[in-house]
């Protein structure tokens, strides 16, 4: 018969794995998702963001510089020298609380105040940044972290939606145009068309729309999935990106030589999600493996653990 005493180590071993397996949380935000408002210099607002998580954890709550993926995803930055647009904004925004602890499933509130400076000719952009601070050695957590956009656009400023393209790149079936954002304010539905003349002189048009805001500096990457056959030497390809409304921002021709190799073209999603979201992802991908992993050892250690006992009575 299996004493008292193996039946307190084999719960004993399942006790330490399971305080060694990373535990994955949700954070999410409802109310304020994303701030964008016109507001005059001078003028200070209040906006509410409500968190909720399904595991207890502690958080940090920063501001940080905003710019775009190549895909057009935000991204946060925190190094002022890499902080390609205006950054005003991140002294301009205040909240009531630097970090703060959420229980599971209790939805809590913070107030985030926006404040335009007296003196400002440009908009303000920054990205609120909710955190997990750094998990303990024992009983790790792997918890998502989120961002809050602010776009302000200043009443009584000249608003100028400009922007250029950087360049165009072929590989294989894909043709990739690089545009820069060079105005003082955002944009949405940018469209990037493809006009290619061949040989014969068939014209063939492609779109395609960025899903989500490009702000001043932004710099991303539209690509284009075409018929590779159509690219041969001596074709002509036009690229342009105009905004919503049918402007035309800029305008690039190019005259295919050769193919152009690419080291990567990223894959165009239109997610609205930070390069860190997929390392998050992964993280938790990763996690859960290895947690399978060891909880099938567990069972056949048990198991076996279990045979061998009966088979010595």
């Amino acid at each position: 018969m299996v004493s008292q005493l193996h039946i307190k180590s084999i719960l004993a071993l399942i006790f330490i794995v399971a305080m060694i397996i990373p535990v994955s949380a949700t954070i999410t935000v409802s109310g304020t998702t994303k701030f964008m408002q016109t507001m005059a210099p001078g003028q200070n607002t209040t906006f509410p963001i409500t968190l909720t998580t399904d595991t207890a954890s502690d958080y940090d709550i920063t501001i940080l510089g905003f710019k775009n993926g190549d895909n057009g995803g935000y991204v946060g930055v925190n190094d002022p020298t890499l902080y390609d647009t205006t950054p005003k904004a991140k002294p301009s925004i205040a909240f009531n609380e630097k970090e703060i602890h959420l229980e599971s499933g209790k939805p809590t509130t913070i107030d985030v105040i926006v404040s335009v400076p007296d003196q400002c000719n440009e908009g303000l952009y920054a990205l609120i940044n909710i955190h997990p601070k750094v998990a303990s050695s024992s009983g790790a957590s792997i918890v998502t972290a989120i961002n809050v956009p602010v776009m302000v656009t200043v009443s009584g400023v000249t608003l100028t939606e400009t922007g250029k393209i950087n360049n165009i790149e072929f590989k294989d079936s894909k043709i990739a145009t690089t545009f820069t954002n060079t105005g003082n304010h955002h944009y949405y539905g940018a469209i990037n068309e493809i006009v290619i003349i061949g040989a014969a002189g068939k014209e063939t048009k492609l779109t395609n729309a960025m899903d989500t805001a490009i702000v001043p500096g932004g710099k991303v990457i539209f690509v284009q999935t075409i018929d590779g056959s159509i690219l041969k030497d001596g074709t002509i390809t036009t690229s342009n990106v105009r905004s919503s409304d049918g402007k035309i921002m800029a305008t690039m021709p190019v005259t295919v030589i050769e193919q152009k190799d690419l080291e990567s073209i990223p894959q165009q999603n239109n997610v609205v999600s930070p390069e860190e979201k997929d390392e998050i992802n992964d993280a938790v991908d990763r996690s859960t493996l290895i947690a399978a992993a060891i909880i099938v050892l567990v069972v056949i250690g048990c198991i076996g653990y279990f045979v061998l006992i009966r088979n010595r009575n």
